[in-house]
């Protein structure tokens, strides 16, 4: 009941942006939310699939990871603060980054984090605390993709592998272009989507033998849901989403340079999702989410580029439903029942 109480408070926040846009009340609006999300983050006790193996590591430091989660876990452990404290601390980091690039390219940015809110937190700010804060800084890099500054925009990649090492997979985005892509690049896409699943085993045995194992686990050993490909279509739909809204009304993104990088960005994710996720769920959802994270920009651009107030309506009505039924389909599963902390 709790997330769908948070869902409706967002969502007030979206529509009143819509309605009547100030920059004040949009970054007031945003602000509330970004506390919220930290908090509710932060806060929560058993709460995420991943909740018993990231608090016993907290402990324990039984878990060989990469060097900046472990770094930050051991020097939060060794100074005896509560692990609730290291939460907050993680996601303070990772909304704060969400925060500042959406602020720089998304006027109307109220609805991005909305639907950051109803997937890709409750799926890794919730859970999977390390990727989370990788792809915070993967989305915080494409500042320096707009004026090509490589080394920076290396330099921030590097940071967000030492949170989870499947960012590496982002360094290819430096070629995604921001126009139109012409018929090479898209013969070349559709070649590494051909050939995605040797890439992926190829990149993990270069980087660590033991990310191959654990690769090779999903593929060969973990058990396939009997409704895999049910689960499958139903992720696909929700990807093409955003794709129907822009061919609707996404006509004026194209006046703007950075909204190509953005969709080209996305159709890679969402090509990564549709020829990995059959292979295994865990890769085809974790690799994909670098890329299809950029949905968030387009949302909030699309209402930016439609200044009448019927369309701007209609389009925050269904990103609004969207997020309500994906929140609903994490409220129901028993590992994402909410509880509060009872003290730090």
């Amino acid at each position: 009941m709790i997330y769908i109480f948070i869902v409706l408070f967002f969502v007030v926040f979206a529509y009143l942006e819509c309605i009547e846009y100030s920059k004040l009340s949009s970054n007031l609006y945003a602000i509330i939310i970004a506390i919220v999300m930290v908090l509710f983050a932060g806060l929560r006790d058993h709460v995420g699939t991943d909740w018993i193996a990231y608090k016993e590591a907290y402990f324990f430091k039984n878990w060989e990871v990469e060097i900046g989660y472990s770094s930050l876990n051991d020097m939060f452990s060794a100074a005896n603060l509560p692990y609730n404290i290291f939460l907050l601390f993680l996601n303070l980091i990772s909304i704060f980054l969400y925060y500042s690039t959406l602020k720089k390219y998304v006027p109307f940015f109220v609805i991005s984090l909305l639907i950051f809110f109803s997937d890709y937190y409750m799926y890794y700010n919730l859970s999977g605390i390390r990727q989370a804060v990788a792809i915070s800084f993967v989305v915080y890099s494409i500042r320096f993709l707009s004026d090509k500054s490589f080394v920076k925009f290396l330099f921030v990649i590097l940071i967000a592998s030492m949170f989870h090492v499947t960012s590496f997979i982002f360094i290819g985005a430096y070629f995604i272009p921001f126009r139109r892509a012409n018929r090479r690049e898209i013969f070349l896409a559709l070649t590494f989507f051909f050939s995605i699943s040797f890439l992926i085993f190829a990149i993990l045995e270069l980087v660590s033998g033991d990310l191959a194992y654990k690769a090779k686990f999903y593929l060969e050993v973990q058990e396939n849901a009997p409704n895999l490909k049910h689960l499958f279509l139903v992720g696909a739909v929700k990807r093409a989403i955003i794709l129907i809204m822009v061919w609707f009304f996404g006509k004026k993104l194209w006046e703007n340079r950075v909204s190509f990088f953005f969709l080209n960005t996305y159709l890679i994710g969402f090509g990564l999702y549709l020829s990995t996720y059959l292979l295994s769920p865990d890769i085809g959802v974790r690799f994909s989410s670098y890329f299809i994270i950029f949905e968030i920009f387009l949302a909030g651009q699309l209402l930016m580029v439609n200044s009448k107030l019927t369309t701007r309506l209609l389009i925050t009505s269904v990103f609004c439903i969207v997020s309500f039924y994906k929140v609903y389909t994490y409220s129901v599963l028993d590992t994402y029942q909410y509880h509060f902390i009872l003290s730090l």
